[in-house]
């Protein structure tokens, strides 16, 4: 049940699930994930329960040239596709074979489910991807086209604008109160 992999490891030999968020900036990097690769596809051989997972901009670059050269693993997802990470997981359950979600899509957030760190702020992705070519930059081939936040999405995810208001009024007092 891949809901039921929500446990923490400190070491990768304890992991029934490994996921990589991989790095493309540099070649080092690369290099790297396909040194870490190499240890667990031993690892996979020997246990083929284990579930080894690629994520971010290699797997968006590599696609399934990764599969090819480390067929253990069994998802290749790119960074759009975070979110569906259970499901795809799950395809690889049911149908034992690996998967590749590399295609452009329309990034769908759940915005009712902001990243929180405290009551006062939270976490709201504006925009994903780019369409500007820098010379230098790999963001519009790994992350995709500029896709902005649809303006029918509400201005302040999960919380009704009431309680915001209020919320903003008692901070701003208590800032004025504390500088005064």
């Amino acid at each position: 049940d891949v809901h039921a992999m929500r446990c923490a490891c400190n070491e990768a030999d304890d992991a029934d699930v490994l996921v990589y968020n991989t790095c493309s900036i540099r070649d080092k990097s690369e290099q790297k994930v396909y040194s870490i690769l190499g240890r667990q596809a031993k690892r996979k051989r020997e246990n083929p329960h284990l579930r080894i997972v690629v994520a971010g901009c290699v797997a968006q670059q590599e696609g399934e040239q990764l599969l090819r050269r480390v067929p253990e693993v069994d998802l290749v997802m790119g960074p759009q596709h975070a979110n569906r990470i259970d499901e795809l997981l799950l395809q690889v359950e049911q149908h034992a074979h690996q998967v590749v979600a590399t295609e452009p899509i329309k990034i769908m957030e759940d915005i009712a489910q902001p990243r929180r760190d405290s009551d006062l702020s939270a976490w709201v992705n504006i925009i994903y991807g780019c369409n500007e070519r820098c010379t230098y930059c790999v963001v519009p081939t790994t992350r995709g086209v500029e896709q902005s936040r649809p303006l029918s999405a509400p201005a302040w995810p999960g919380l009704s604008p009431p309680l915001c208001t209020s919320r903003w009024r008692a901070l701003l007092q208590s800032c004025i109160m504390n500088m005064g």
